[in-house]
């Protein structure tokens, strides 16, 4: 999903709910709107735009106990199916 996406230092998915999925990402010093696009791009080749996307810019990603972070979240019950 990040391949030609430059100027993205850090980046977290989230899956909030079947139909909803945030895109937390840290920005580089030469980050533009096109590198925004080029991700969104990328996103919707792989979930289509049944899914809404929300991108949450940001200066750090969340760090658990151990000092790394998740790089995928997923906040579904384990019994949710797709219909």
């Amino acid at each position: 999903m990040f391949r030609g996406v430059r100027n993205i230092v850090e980046s977290q998915l989230e899956q909030e709910s079947l139909d909803v999925l945030r895109v937390r990402f840290v920005p580089a010093a030469r980050f533009t709107a096109a590198d925004l696009q080029m991700l969104e791009n990328n996103l919707r080749a792989r979930v289509g735009r049944s899914i809404h996307l929300e991108f949450e810019c940001t200066d750090r990603i969340p760090r658990s106990a151990n000092g790394k972070f998740r790089f995928v979240i997923s906040r579904l019950p384990c019994n949710v199916q797709k219909s």
